[in-house]
C-alpha cells in the first residue's frame, strides 16, 4: 500500500469527534502566535519586494505625472527673412525624431549625468548645459546618433 492510499484511508477514517478532540488539545498559545508572525513576515516580504520591483516604474509615472520627460529632441533653429516684407521669422527644424535618454545612451552612468543636466532645464532655458570632458562626450554621443540619422544609406 503507497502513501497516498493510506493517506486517503486515514482521511475517510476521520469524524468530528476526532477533529474536535484534536482542536481541543492543540496548544492555542503556541499557534496563533506562530501563524500570525508568519502572517506578518509574509505581508512585509510581499510588500518589500513589491516596492523594490516596482520602485523604477512608479518613479517614471510620477515624473509623467508632474509633466517631466526624458525625451531628447534634436534641432536646428534659423532666422529667415519673410519674402517680401522686412520682418524675420525664427524656423525651428527637428533634424532626427525624438528618442528617450535610454535609447540615446547605452551607459547608465551616461544616463545618470544627462537627467543630472537635464534637471537644470526648463521651457524657458531649454539648452542642456554642459561642461568638461563628461560634457564632450555627453555632445559626442548625441552628434554621432544625428550623424547615424542623417547619414544617406549607400
Amino acid at each position: 500500500m503507497n502513501l497516498y492510499d493510506q493517506f486517503i484511508q486515514w482521511v475517510s477514517s476521520l469524524n468530528a469527534q476526532m477533529v474536535a478532540d484534536w482542536f481541543r488539545t492543540m496548544e492555542w498559545q503556541r499557534v496563533l502566535p506562530e501563524i500570525t508572525g508568519k502572517f506578518i513576515g509574509f505581508l512585509l516580504g510581499f510588500f518589500a519586494s513589491w516596492f523594490l520591483l516596482f520602485r523604477r516604474h512608479l518613479k517614471a509615472l510620477d515624473r509623467l505625472r508632474r509633466g517631466d520627460s526624458d525625451d531628447v529632441l534634436f534641432q536646428a533653429h534659423f532666422l529667415s527673412t519673410v519674402p517680401g516684407t522686412g520682418d524675420f521669422v525664427l524656423l525651428f527644424r527637428n533634424l532626427t525624431s525624438s528618442t528617450t535618454v535610454n535609447d540615446l545612451y547605452d551607459n547608465p552612468a551616461a544616463r545618470k549625468i544627462v537627467r543630472e543636466m537635464a534637471d537644470y532645464t526648463s521651457l524657458r532655458n531649454p539648452v542642456l548645459r554642459t561642461e568638461g570632458l563628461l560634457g564632450f562626450e555627453v555632445l559626442n554621443d548625441a552628434f554621432n546618433h544625428i550623424a547615424g540619422h542623417l547619414a544617406l544609406p549607400t
